[in-house]
């Protein structure tokens, strides 16, 4: 059986239809997820593109078993290992971190349609270009001016920094117009990421292109200076993007069915992590202004599996619903599985067509101005969240403390962190368990921080 998977950037569950979102954003998404399976707790092992892609690809945690998560390539990931089986590995994509920090191991061929034309480029896309690809400035401060300005031109002129799902629709197709046995292609698409740029304004007024870059100047800046109804336009342009994505999976999916027979090739859908859109005053994902969070706004994604074949679509699920809690951490293990390839050992996750046992979700991340630029890791803080089925805990390893009620607060409004001390003694202890539990490739020094922390918020009271 051949693989394609499908990540969005900064999709979030709750503005899909299928997931009882009111607006008529996704058809093709709710279509599909009719057709196979949907995932009702799928959860980001992170907040943020680099460490939850780490997660996925190497079925390891952001910081296990080190802080380094931007080097996939030293973990182990599911295209290296299917590559070493002989199975042709393609990916296609527009977001810059997975060129600067090599993704691409283990891919026959690894695409951001925005490279391959440079020839075409205008004089900020060549000096971004030149700049974003030299390895000595890449993490220091000076990349990061440069990122800022040449996303500010981009913004004045309108113009997505990132190709749009129609350029990666006739690359993928491009691409694949060979014949083929086994494959593995990756596909990710970035039209729900900030800046928000609608070629069709599906829901509220259309508005003109000076107003979207002062609401996307306000959205990167100052996000204390957007209105009450700046908020709403803005759910406006990022649900309008929704439905463009949707729209272009819906079209690659129907003539990539031409093309590949569907009851031999599995198509997974998912995204890397979602997007605040104001809610507790917040916009984005992580990094800036942001402080690292891990609301459900940001880990819960949606994740959706097709397949014509009835039989292998009943292995997960007879009802076309699979209800128990799972990490994209278990997305790897799961199509080395289908490819008939064992999991390497230090992998966390668990294959969904073997006896999938629910287990709480461990998300993790640092928190830094940068989050996707390891020049700035060692000047973060490492943060950790723990979602079972009924609580979410949050901590800092500074001791910072969040609980959450998952059943009586699910729009996690209430931190009741400082009533409930024999709940937040019991998950702690549950983190450092599971911790303990990858002891072969966790740093001990990272156990004894957390029980420090639990050993100070003891001595603090606040436990």
């Amino acid at each position: 059986m051949n693989v394609i998977l499908i990540t969005i950037d900064a999709l979030r569950a709750d503005h899909l239809g299928c997931y009882g979102y009111k607006r008529n954003t996704s058809p093709n998404f709710d279509r599909i997820s009719r057709r196979g399976i949907l995932f009702t707790k799928a959860i980001a092992n992170a907040p943020y593109t680099t460490a939850s892609i780490t997660s996925l690809f190497s079925s390891t945690l952001p910081l296990i078993p080190d802080d380094n998560y931007v080097y996939v390539s030293k973990r182990g990931p599911l295209s290296k290992i299917l590559n070493k089986q002989g199975i042709s590995t393609f990916g296609v994509h527009s977001n810059p971190w997975f060129s600067i920090y090599d993704y691409s191991t283990g891919f026959s061929k690894f695409i951001d349609p925005f490279e391959e034309r440079k020839i075409r480029q205008t004089g900020s896309q060549k000096i971004k270009t030149k700049i974003f690809s030299n390895d000595l400035i890449k993490d220091s401060h000076f990349y990061s001016l440069i990122e800022n300005i040449y996303s500010k031109i981009q913004r004045k002129k309108i113009v997505s920094p990132y190709a749009n799902a129609d350029i990666i629709n006739n690359t993928v197709l491009s691409l694949l117009n060979i014949p083929l046995e086994k494959f593995f292609l990756w596909i990710h698409y970035m039209d729900t990421h900030e800046p928000y740029i609608p070629n069709e304004f599906v829901f509220g007024s259309e508005i003109s292109n000076e107003e979207i870059t002062k609401l996307m100047d306000k959205f990167r800046g100052n996000t204390k200076d957007i209105t009450a109804e700046e908020q709403k336009t803005i759910v406006d342009l990022y649900d309008n993007q929704i439905r463009y994505v949707d729209q272009k999976v819906g079209e690659l999916l129907k003539t990539l069915s031409e093309v590949f027979n569907h009851s031999e090739t599995l198509v997974i859908i998912t995204a890397d992590h979602g997007q605040m859109l104001g809610e507790r005053g917040l916009f984005g994902h992580a990094g800036g202004n942001i402080p690292l969070c891990f609301f459900d706004e940001l880990i819960h994604v949606p994740l959706f599996f097709w397949c014509e074949n009835k039989n292998f679509i009943e292995k997960i699920s007879k009802n076309g619903k699979f209800e128990k809690q799972i990490g994209l951490i278990d997305i790897a293990p799961t199509i080395l599985d289908i490819f008939g390839v064992v999991a390497q050992k230090k992998s966390i996750g668990q294959s969904l067509l073997t006896n999938f046992i629910e287990k709480p979700i461990i998300s993790q991340g640092i928190e830094c101005k940068y989050p996707n630029q390891i020049k700035y890791f060692s000047s973060g803080i490492k943060k950790h969240c723990l979602r079972t089925i009924d609580y979410k805990l949050i901590f800092s390893e500074s001791g910072a403390v969040e609980l959450y009620d998952l059943n009586n607060d699910p729009k996690e409004c209430t931190n009741i962190s400082f009533k409930e001390h024999k709940i937040i003694m019991k998950l702690m202890n549950l983190l450092q368990n599971n911790l303990s539990s990858y002891k072969t490739m966790y740093d001990n020094s990272e156990q004894l921080k957390i029980k420090q922390v639990i050993k100070k918020l003891i001595s603090n009271k606040k436990l």
